[in-house]
């Protein structure tokens, strides 16, 4: 066990003055987490901290037998903040390249590359990732199969020797295009727009764009994705702005409403997880400092080499990979959780590193293998999976009230049609699925409301905003969960249902005046 003096931890200093960066490291870490408490300025108080290295248990395959990898380095620090019997705990991941090194300690993660996130070794791990799975993994290769509907529009940005262009095309043409046959091949961008996108397709660009694109007119993000894609080899690229009319309301109409199509047949999903707006490259992110650490095996002295220690602490039980995904701005939006759910192959392009998530497996650019929570081919006949899904999608933020519906509805047709292939026909009533758990759906409660009582019943008769009738948990933009009492007898029954479509298909919208009646018992 070490012990620091505060304020100025001299101990740290001297060491980190020294040159060893790890202890630099602690210090500018310690400063930065406690400076601000009241007992930081008192000399005759210290912090008491002691290093261990961690191995953990894990699996290469689900049913694998687990084997024991050196996984990171714990700094556990007692202050005089902490309570009895407490401790903060900062944890410091571990990789190595392949070696002898890492066989022998078992390592399984490796070394961020710093010469950028689509460097050589990182396109070829990605085109390894895919073509493991579209070989492979048996769930991914059944959507494969299945894939049938096509976007109206793709970009296709193989226009020969001229990199700095690309074209808005039709299906029928990218269809005769595709000398191979089979299935098109094409890919998806899934972000964030931002406050704007400065580059759209409207009535007035569509000829144009048709004509050429310039890629220094794109955002960022979309130059990102362009080059991506182009790295890995797919010559059409799907993305909402460019490729659906903007101002033509029955282009949106039509689109929208087989977006969730779109990313289910895409071959891949580029994921801008690192932008919070169209205009910020996701393919730019700061190196992450570390250090080496010569090794030589007391039991075995032919056995030597090096590995990193990650100077860049993470929360304890979270990995790089998790944070990347869910604690990114493009992980709140609503629009974004469709197309998550919906795509077979996602790259995410994170904060910290690459990944790809797909039906059967989630594999990161540090080398872990991680498999999903959820998947939706396995689990849409269970009522939880979209109790669960709710509660997901309704925490997430959307631009317009009157798309609650819409972004979730490519989901429910899915689910839809999956219930109606199993014999279990249910109909969908803004929201909330008439089975057997109807009326312990009609039991949510939100978690923290955002609007007030009046603006709450002003969206009600609001024809612009409004979204589903208010006993659907759609009708609110608030995170819901589920209240439902368990062990009761239900004593209510639906007596009649009336849903008013506000366009063709009434999983997309409803208008003012849907309703249920129930009957059943009040308690005075």
């Amino acid at each position: 066990e070490r012990i620091a003096t505060l304020p100025f931890l001299s101990e740290l200093s001297s060491a980190a003055s020294n040159a060893c960066p790890f202890c630099h490291r602690l210090n500018v870490i310690f400063y930065n987490s406690y400076r601000e408490k009241t007992w930081w300025q008192n000399s005759d108080l210290h912090l008491c901290f002691r290093i261990r290295y961690i191995w953990r248990g894990y699996r290469r395959s689900r049913q694998g037998e687990p084997t024991y990898s050196l996984e990171c380095l714990d700094t556990i620090v007692r202050h005089p903040g902490c309570a009895k019997d407490t401790v903060d705990v900062f944890k410091f991941t571990i990789g190595a390249w392949p070696g002898r090194c890492r066989d022998w300690l078992n390592i399984r993660r490796y070394p961020l590359d710093t010469t950028g996130v689509v460097s050589e070794r990182n396109i070829t791990l990605m085109n390894k990732w895919i073509d493991d799975c579209a070989a492979n993994h048996d769930r991914c290769k059944t959507r494969d199969r299945r894939s049938t509907v096509l976007p109206t529009r793709l970009l296709d940005i193989d226009t020969g020797t001229d990199v700095n262009h690309l074209r808005l095309v039709d299906n029928t043409e990218a269809l005769s295009r595709n000398m191979l046959g089979g299935k098109l091949k094409y890919a998806t961008l899934s972000y964030c727009w931002g406050s704007s996108v400065s580059l759209k397709t409207t009535s007035a660009s569509l000829a144009t764009h048709k004509e050429r694109i310039s890629v220094h007119a794109m955002p960022n993000v979309f130059q990102d994705a362009m080059f991506v894609v182009r790295k890995l080899g797919i010559r059409y690229l799907w993305i909402d702005a460019l490729c659906i009319v903007q101002d033509n309301p029955a282009d949106w109409e039509q689109e929208s409403t087989k977006m969730s199509d779109i990313f289910y047949n895409s071959f891949i999903t580029a994921c801008a997880a690192a932008s919070t707006g169209s205009d910020e490259s996701f393919l730019q992110r700061p190196t992450k400092p570390s250090f080496t650490v010569p090794f030589r095996s007391i039991l075995k002295p032919d056995i030597s080499g090096e590995y990193s220690i990650f100077l860049d602490p993470r929360p304890i039980m979270r990995i790089e990979a998790d944070l990347d995904f869910r604690s990114s701005r493009w992980n709140s939006r609503a629009w974004v959780w469709q197309e998550q759910t919906m795509a077979t192959r996602s790259l995410i392009f994170g904060k910290y590193m690459v990944q790809m998530r797909c039906q059967a497996c989630i594999q990161t650019e540090d080398g872990d293998h991680l498999w999903p929570e959820e998947n939706l081919d396995s689990d849409l006949l269970d009522n939880q999976h979209w109790n669960y899904a709710v509660w997901d999608y309704s925490a997430r933020d959307i631009t317009f009230a009157s798309d609650k519906l819409r972004a979730i509805a490519g989901v429910a047709r899915f689910i839809s049609k999956a219930k109606e292939n199993a014999g279990r026909n249910t109909e969908y009533l803004a929201g909330i699925w008439l089975n057997d758990s109807f009326f312990d759906e009609l039991c949510w409660a939100i978690e923290k409301p955002k609007a007030s009582y009046k603006e709450m019943m002003a969206g009600f008769v609001d024809e612009n905003n409004y979204c589903a009738p208010s006993w659907s948990w759609a009708s609110r933009r608030d995170a819901v969960s589920k209240i439902a009492p368990s062990g009761y007898r239900k004593e209510v029954r639906l007596v009649c249902y009336r849903l008013s479509p506000a366009v063709s298909d009434p999983m997309v919208a409803v208008k003012p005046g849907s309703s249920i009646t129930l009957r059943g018992k009040l308690k005075p």
